[in-house]
């Protein structure tokens, strides 16, 4: 059950639909992320809180995930485009991981924004 609903979840998350619905819903979707993004910014610089950090941690790497595989699908050679895309997904997953490990065990992003600022 649990592989089952993974699975749905990558396809619902990481595939771009064939269908104009389904592509209209998930480019609602990618504006819905990237206008989370405009306000949570500025949210998290002047009051810094968990669940900001946190939906930073998701959101931040899901956009660029987005963004990245678009220029991938629409510029790069057919041959080369499952490795790429394949490591750009690892890249991704692997950068929420390392932005959810600082939130949780450091000062979290807005934090370190925060710091970085003020040197």
């Amino acid at each position: 059950m649990g592989k089952f609903f993974i699975v749905i979840l990558f396809n619902i998350v990481f595939t771009v639909p064939k269908d104009r619905k389904q592509g209209a819903q998930h480019w609602y979707t990618e504006r819905i992320v990237a206008v989370g993004l405009i306000g949570l910014v500025p949210l998290g610089i002047l009051y810094p809180m968990q669940m900001v950090d946190q939906s930073l941690a998701v959101l931040i790497p899901l956009h660029s995930y987005w963004g990245v595989n678009a220029i991938l699908s629409d510029y790069l050679w057919r041959p080369a485009l499952p490795v790429a895309k394949a490591s750009w997904l690892l890249l991704s997953v692997i950068t929420a991981a390392g932005l959810m490990y600082l939130n949780v065990h450091d000062v979290g992003i807005c934090k370190l924004l925060i710091m970085l600022m003020k040197v």
